[in-house]
């Protein structure tokens, strides 16, 4: 970052975040100074509220206490079980197959396999085996793309298969799973003194670290292969896991699910081990700023404010283990709702309410934003973009009969999930059954605040569906030439489209943040989503990895919904900073079958308003394993033999040259990140010419089932244009 930019960002930083990041400066070099290795037996039980200072005190009276409740019911495990042979006959075999490949020391995340033979090297970067250098956490280069993208690095001290052994191990009673989850921590708490290493660099892996070893540790207090000294051993690195949260909080520098995220583990390692004595600071703290960040964290309509769907559920798996806790662990019965959290639940069940509009009728979300595959709540292993588990868990909270009709619907009649189960016990699946399921009160719906207009025709998995993304990039971006990270893309009046359940058009998604920069910056560009460029520029102007500056003003204008037709328009500036600035405005038609039965359709109005010629793009991507063919003036786009989508362009006295963009090299050349790490072909049909402004591109978006696609009428085209004008008009 250049001067003149850290004078800008200065500049837009309050005294406040100024007075922070200097006293932020200070304590590491303290830190630095007072850092004096390993914690001591002794200084450790000196911070702790137990009256017999041995571990075989503290591990008999961490296996009795009875003061803390904590997700795995020890005392209805037998009934648990007989539950999961019923519910899910599977589960138990597939836990343990996941456990013996962990045993085996063979991973699989971001895209990547890894096959450890003997130790596991717990700071070598696992694609280039380079070792990260076992130094002060704060003179470690994270960035240092000689060894490799952190991410790999941090991903498999995530420690979130430790879960997975110590599911296995609860399941089934097999030693073999515990021995291996304590053979594992043991090594890796060698491994990595506190402070020490690539491992303690970032606040939200030690947080997520946290709570992995918290739910594996649960899954495993009773097993014979906990000694007393590994008790110990864990306890203490525990504590210090908080110890470092508690100063290092991210409130300026990651100020979303970074955040969230450690402030929520601080929470977890307090309310589950109140014999620290900093637990009740640590407890209150964190809550208290958990409490007044839950409204800065989600618009109104319950999405995320970073735009970005997969972080949407990380914050929201977050609050809800938090709030779920908070609640079990209330004394005396008094009940958490009634003492300043109803805030926080409704705030949860709205961020589960916009996720189950925004479901596509496959079941999975659209990619809009960022993605680093993460899951603060890590028992079951869905596929990727599957977030019904949170459907099925608002069911029971909220009694939503809505929720669980569209988790079952579109999931196969699938049900109450492994992940609610473990949340909310056998009471909860027992509460799940009594609920009715009802289909949601609107199949097409708003959500003003953040800007996603959804229309549906129907809540069945064949569905025609569309996701309209006419919010901001992400809140707190500058419109000047500050810099400002952010998750969200420069996808405004972008879409997402589904014919008759099938993906068809869809937001390509995410690769990477530190390794190859073209793809990295490829796919948050404008281009790489279902819009408009002009002159090849990105909504917003890169500002290095993960930032943005001139970010555009958005305009959602209008919507109209009712039996027969949905109607969406809205705009956005940012190609004003342009020599000729321009203006972007879209509307979108959805007719529907309606009453009178007819075929349904969309039609997609661009304007481009501005004085000079420009070249103007039009890109739509579309999902892997699609056909693509040019007939004429038709696009015809088929998934199978089910599902396909006719699509016409319609460009007063212009000719617009089209292509398909499908064999090219990367990051453009015809290819989707369905997940950190992942890379696979997909085609993109672009359209281009070089016009003067203003101009005006209509495009029509027939569904068909068969092989061959019908022909549009001109009276269907002159129908929904009508319809078109005249809600334009209103």
């Amino acid at each position: 970052m250049s001067l003149l930019h850290i004078f800008r960002k200065l500049n837009k930083m309050s005294p406040q975040e100024i007075t922070f990041r200097c006293r932020g400066l200070v304590y590491e070099q303290l830190e630095r100074l007072k850092h004096s290795g390993p914690l001591s037996d002794g200084a450790f039980f000196r911070a702790l509220n137990v009256k017999d200072t041995s571990s075989q005190a503290l591990w008999n009276y961490i296996r009795k206490r009875e003061n803390v409740v904590f997700f795995i019911d020890e005392h209805n495990k037998q009934a648990t079980i007989e539950t999961i042979n019923k519910q899910y006959p599977q589960l138990i075999q597939q836990a343990r197959e996941q456990a013996n490949k962990i045993c085996r020391h063979e991973f699989s995340f971001l895209g990547i396999q890894v096959n450890y033979e003997d130790k596991i090297p717990w700071t070598s970067d696992p694609v280039s085996t380079k070792k990260w250098l076992q130094k002060f956490y704060a003179d470690v280069n994270i960035f240092d793309r000689e060894i490799g993208d952190v991410k790999y690095v941090w991903e498999l001290n995530r420690h979130q298969f430790f879960v997975d052994l110590g599911k296995a191990y609860w399941l089934s009673g097999d030693e073999r799973y515990a021995q291996e989850f304590f053979g594992l921590i043991n090594s890796w708490i060698d491994d990595n003194p506190y402070k020490m290493g690539v491992n303690w660099t970032s606040a939200l892996e030690v947080a997520v670290r946290s709570i992995s070893w918290i739910w594996a540790y649960h899954f495993c207090l009773f097993s014979s292969s906990l000694t007393q000294e590994t008790n110990l051993k864990i306890l203490k690195s525990i504590y210090q896991h908080a110890e470092y949260l508690e100063n290092h909080l991210s409130f300026y520098s990651s100020p979303y699910n970074h955040l969230i995220g450690e402030l929520s583990a601080l929470f977890i390692i307090a309310t589950v081990f109140p014999e620290f004595k900093r637990a009740s600071l640590w407890r209150e703290k964190s809550w208290k700023i958990l409490k007044n960040e839950a409204g800065k964290q989600f618009y109104q309509d319950g999405i995320i404010v970073e735009q970005a769907t997969f972080y949407q559920h990380f914050t929201l798996g977050f609050y809800l283990m938090v709030a779920l806790l908070r609640e079990m662990n209330e004394q005396q019965g008094s009940g958490v709702k009634g003492q300043g959290s109803d805030k926080v639940w409704h705030i949860i069940e709205k961020a589960m309410e916009s996720s189950m509009y925004l479901t596509r009728p496959d079941g999975l979300l659209p990619m809009i934003g960022d993605i680093d595959n993460a899951r603060s709540i890590y028992i079951e292993n869905p596929p990727m973009w599957d977030f019904r588990a949170f459907l099925s868990t608002g069911t029971v909270l909220f009694n939503r009969g809505d929720m669980k009709k569209v988790a079952e619907e579109l999931s196969s009649g699938k049900g109450f999930d492994e992940d609610s189960l473990w949340l909310l016990g056998i009471d909860g699946m027992k509460k799940y059954q009594e609920i009715d399921s009802v289909y949601p009160e609107v199949t097409s719906k708003a959500l003003d605040e953040s800007g996603y207009y959804i229309m549906r025709s129907n809540w069945m998995r064949d569905s025609n569906y569309l996701c309209f993304d006419c919010g901001e990039i992400a809140v707190g971006l500058f419109q000047d030439s500050t810099p400002s990270a952010a998750h969200g893309h420069a996808d405004i009046l972008s879409f997402e489209l589904s014919a008759f359940g099938r993906p068809m058009i869809i937001d390509p998604g995410f690769y990477t943040y530190h390794g190859d920069e073209r793809l990295h910056y490829y796919f948050r560009q404008t281009k790489a989503h279902n819009t408009i460029t002009i002159d090849g520029q990105s909504q917003a102007q890169e500002a290095g990895k993960l930032s943005w500056s001139h970010a555009p003003d958005h305009y959602p204008k209008k919507w109209i919904s009712n039996k027969d037709f949905d109607f969406v328009e809205g705009s956005h500036d940012g190609y004003k900073r342009l020599a000729d600035p321009v203006i972007h405005r879209r509307a979108i038609l959805f007719k529907k079958e309606g009453a009178t039965l007819s075929p349904e359709y969309w039609i997609i109005r661009d304007y481009l308003d501005g004085n000079r010629e420009h070249l103007v793009e039009s890109f739509f991507h579309f999902a892997h394993g699609i056909a693509l063919n040019i007939q004429g003036r038709d696009i015809v786009a088929q998934s199978s033999a089910e599902a396909g989508i006719l699509i016409q362009t319609i460009v007063p006295h212009q000719a617009m040259m089209v292509d398909i963009i499908d064999t090219g090299n990367i990051p453009d050349g015809g290819w989707i990140a369905p997940g950190y790490g992942f890379l696979i072909r997909a085609p993109i049909l672009r359209y281009q010419a070089r016009v003067k402004l203003p101009f005006e591109m209509t495009t029509i978006i027939y569904p068909f089932k068969g092989n061959i696609p019908p022909s549009i009428s001109p009276e269907l085209i002159q129908e929904g244009l009508r319809l078109m004008a005249e809600n334009e008009k209103v």
